[in-house]
């Protein structure tokens, strides 16, 4: 997620630099790999259509389906999920985009 305006207003700093569509570079220093990586511009469509639709597909031809969001304290679940605002269809969230 971007950065949030308290982070901004304190001169808070991005820790992270997206290497790739699967790795993050923490500190400069210590890389982690993972099965894919949205950098902070990344669009909500574009997190939903990676992660989601599939699984959305699936719930339709009558499977279980679920999408979690896990992480620390203000890591993005929440704008990942439910998104900056409900009231433009491009900021909405993963959850908005299902119904």
């Amino acid at each position: 997620r971007p950065q949030n305006a308290l982070e901004l207003s304190q001169g808070g700093e991005v820790c992270i630099d997206v290497k790739g569509p699967g790795e993050v570079l923490v500190n400069q220093s210590t890389p982690f790999t993972f099965d894919h990586v949205f950098a902070t511009e990344a669009t909500q469509a574009e997190v939903y259509e990676t992660t989601a639709v599939e699984v959305v597909e699936s719930v339709l031809d009558g499977y279980n389906g679920t999408v979690l969001a896990y992480g620390q304290t203000s890591s993005g679940k929440t704008h990942t999920m439910e998104g900056p605002s409900l009231d433009a269809a491009e900021l909405m969230g993963v959850v908005p985009r299902m119904v």
